[in-house]
């Protein structure tokens, strides 16, 4: 690709040396340069495009393994998430009979199911839809920037250079830099609060990354992933999902009919 050699595994057999023989030494990222962050920056603060596998790199990932994804942490997690999901079906019963956009009010649900696992607080108001949007249009565009190839991807010996005529790395910079302000005052107020005598254990996220010594920027690019991760892909998922469901009238008879009946074993097991 351009002047970049790229080696294409194309069979089972070439897989298993790719993802299981050879894991480790392949197992590192290579990020775009419309990435706003350097490299040197990826290595000691990323976990999902860090460039080599440090001991850095595997005490993030233990962290994120044991705090975000392990079954303990999950379980913790339920309760959020059931709260934030029954808040979204209580906002689409006051838009009964209006049309709403899915993808701003599941962003908004998953935003706030983040920010409560995370800083134990919501991050937008529903009724607030320009916000919700914007943060959206915010996110999504850093993503899309930063990820969009440039010409020193295919030419590496054109780094340096900046030739990026779309200006992709200054708007996920941008982006980038709108996300941290507001991540960034909570990060200060938090500190702050633990500076006081009667100090809150939130047992969020952030007092976790706080009490095992992370400084600011490091929370802060832990955060620039697992924001646009975790919001992402749903966003997109559920809006297909309903787009398809809204094509399909049977499929969404039969779906409509078993939610019907979920909600009656329920309410007999009350």
């Amino acid at each position: 690709m351009g002047s970049r050699a790229v080696v294409f595994g194309s069979s089972p057999a070439v897989a298993v040396e790719i993802l299981k023989t050879h894991d480790r030494e392949l197992s590192a990222r290579y990020a775009p340069k419309a990435t706003p962050i350097e490299e040197s920056d990826l290595k000691k603060f990323s976990l999902l495009w860090a460039t080599d596998c440090q001991p850095q790199w595997k005490s993030i990932r233990v962290l994120w393994k044991s705090e975000l994804f392990s079954n303990k942490a999950l379980d913790l997690q339920a309760e959020i998430r059931a709260k934030k999901t029954e808040e979204m079906m209580e906002f689409l019963r006051t838009k009964e009979g209006e049309i709403v956009k899915i993808r701003d009010i599941v962003f908004t649900t998953v935003y706030n199911t983040l920010g409560n696992i995370c800083f134990s607080k919501d991050l937008i108001d529903f009724d607030d839809e320009k916000m919700g949007s914007d943060w959206r249009v915010i996110m999504w565009r850093f993503m899309e920037c930063a990820t969009t190839p440039i010409v020193a991807d295919f030419f590496p010996y054109l780094d340096g250079l900046e030739l990026d005529p779309l200006g992709l790395k200054k708007k996920s910079k941008k982006c980038m830099e709108k996300m941290f302000q507001v991540w960034g005052d909570i990060i200060k107020q938090r500190r702050m609060e633990n500076g006081c005598d009667d100090v809150i254990n939130h047992g969020d996220f952030l007092d976790f990354m706080m009490a095992n010594g992370f400084s600011d920027v490091q929370i802060l690019y832990m955060l620039l992933e697992i924001f646009p991760a975790g919001a992402g892909t749903l966003i997109a998922t559920s809006e297909w999902a309903m787009a398809e469901l809204l094509k399909n009238k049977e499929a969404m008879a039969k779906l409509h009919e078993e939610l019907e009946d979920e909600k009656a074993v329920a309410a007999n097991s009350i």
